[in-house]
C-alpha cells in the first residue's frame, strides 16, 4: 500500500484513503483510470480503410501502410495471451496482405492481380519487393520515353533531305505534313 501511495500523484492519495488493502486500492485504479482503447481501434481501423496510394510512391506508401497497420495490431494484441496472439498474427497477416494490395493505384492492377492469384500467397515483403521492381521499371520507361521524344521531334524537321511524303501528321494520321501544319485541325477534347 505504501509504495502505490507513493507512486501516484499527490491529488489522488485522497481518493484511496478508503481503501485498506492493497489489492482494493489496485481495483480502485484500474476501474476509474483503465480506458479500455476502442475509440483508438475506430480511428485506427478508419485510417486503415481509407489508406490509398494516391500520389505516394510505393516505398512511401508501404511505410505509411505499415505503421498504421503495426500501430492497430499492437492495440487489437495487447491483452491476448501468447498462443492466442501468434493465431490472430496469422489472420492478420492475410488481412493485412490483401488491405495493402488493394489500396494500389490502378497502374499496379497487373501485378496485384498476379501476387493475389498465386497458389501460396506472399509475404508482404515479397509483395513490396515485386512492387518496387515494377515501380522502377515503370520510371525507367517513363525516362526513356522523355529521352527518346526530342529526338522524334527533329526527325520532323523540313529540309532538303527530308522526304515529307512518308512522314505521317499524329493529328489526322495523313502523310505529307506535320501536326503543327496539319490541314485538318481539330480539338481533341471536344472534336
Amino acid at each position: 500500500m505504501s509504495w502505490i501511495l507513493s507512486s501516484i500523484e499527490p491529488h489522488l492519495i485522497l481518493s484511496l484513503r478508503p481503501y485498506r488493502s492493497a489489492k482494493a486500492m489496485w481495483d480502485h485504479l484500474t476501474q476509474v483510470y483503465n480506458h479500455d482503447n476502442n475509440a483508438r481501434r475506430f480511428q485506427l481501423e478508419l485510417a486503415i480503410a481509407n489508406y490509398t496510394q494516391g500520389d505516394l510512391s510505393i516505398k512511401d506508401y508501404y511505410s505509411g501502410f505499415l505503421t498504421l497497420w503495426n500501430d492497430y495490431s499492437d492495440l487489437v494484441t495487447a491483452k491476448i495471451s501468447a498462443e492466442g496472439v501468434l493465431t490472430v498474427q496469422q489472420i492478420h497477416k492475410i488481412s493485412q496482405h490483401d488491405q495493402f494490395l488493394m489500396k494500389l493505384r490502378s497502374e499496379y492492377e497487373p501485378v496485384r492481380a498476379s501476387l493475389v492469384n498465386r497458389d501460396s500467397v506472399p509475404s508482404l515483403d515479397a509483395c513490396f519487393g515485386e512492387l518496387l521492381r515494377e515501380e522502377r521499371l515503370h520510371t525507367q520507361t517513363i525516362m526513356e520515353q522523355i529521352r527518346v521524344a526530342p529526338v522524334a521531334y527533329v526527325a520532323y524537321r523540313k529540309g532538303k533531305d527530308h522526304d515529307m511524303s512518308k512522314t505521317q501528321c499524329y493529328s489526322c494520321k495523313k502523310y505529307g505534313h506535320i501536326a503543327p501544319h496539319c490541314p485538318n485541325k481539330f480539338c481533341n477534347y471536344c472534336k
